[in-house]
């Protein structure tokens, strides 16, 4: 692991830290309700890496589609952009947001 990693996990364990400290202080969070947090956010992960598969695979079809039609190239980089990513995590987040109100 490098410094870089180890700096960042640490970082981002820190500020977890102070906001558990803090949700349980200051808004009155009871502990119990961290597990059922921890596993919908593991499963809005699961539902990111779902979408973002999707997303690249029909950003793959569209570009082969276009290169058909137009006859000319069009580079696969269109689906590098890491706004599909943040995307993809919006659409997940639709998704998790709408089973539960169902």
């Amino acid at each position: 692991m490098t410094l870089e990693s180890l700096y960042v996990l640490g970082l981002v364990t820190a500020s977890s830290v102070l906001a558990a400290v803090a949700a349980r202080r200051v808004f009155g969070l009871r502990a119990g309700g961290l597990r059922p947090a921890l596993v919908r956010v593991l499963e809005w992960a699961g539902l990111t890496v779902g979408f973002y598969v999707l997303n690249l695979l029909l950003g793959l079809a569209a570009v082969v589609l276009l290169r058909k039609l137009r006859g000319g190239f069009v580079s696969l980089y269109l689906n590098t952009d890491n706004t599909i990513v943040l995307l993809s995590a919006l659409q997940a987040a639709v998704l998790q947001w709408w089973r539960s109100e169902s």
